[in-house]
């Protein structure tokens, strides 16, 4: 079977069926973040904590089992994990 290259593009959605075409983490969050007018001149730090905040705060997951926090937000590639963990997003390969 041929794995995707690495820099193949993706479908990302996200919870709520908002969804984009990226070939990386990074593409994902300026996409993510271009789509909110109010935030898209925030960093992508800035956006991310924001992102976070919002929709892991408000479902009440702050923490994992262990008490570990689950938000992360020091990379791109991190704060994609983070949505992956909590099913927050689906990530899919084109054919």
């Amino acid at each position: 079977m041929n794995e995707p290259s690495p820099s193949a593009v993706r479908k990302y959605t996200l919870f709520d069926g908002w969804s984009c075409l990226a070939v990386s983490s990074m593409d994902f969050v300026i996409q993510l973040k271009q789509s909110n007018p109010m935030e898209k001149d925030l960093t992508n730090r800035q956006y991310m904590q924001n992102f976070c905040k919002r929709h892991l705060v408000t479902r009440g997951i702050l923490t994992d089992e262990l008490g570990t926090s689950v938000l992360s937000f020091e990379s791109e590639e991190k704060f994609v994990d983070t949505l992956l963990k909590n099913d927050l997003l689906e990530i899919g390969f084109l054919n």
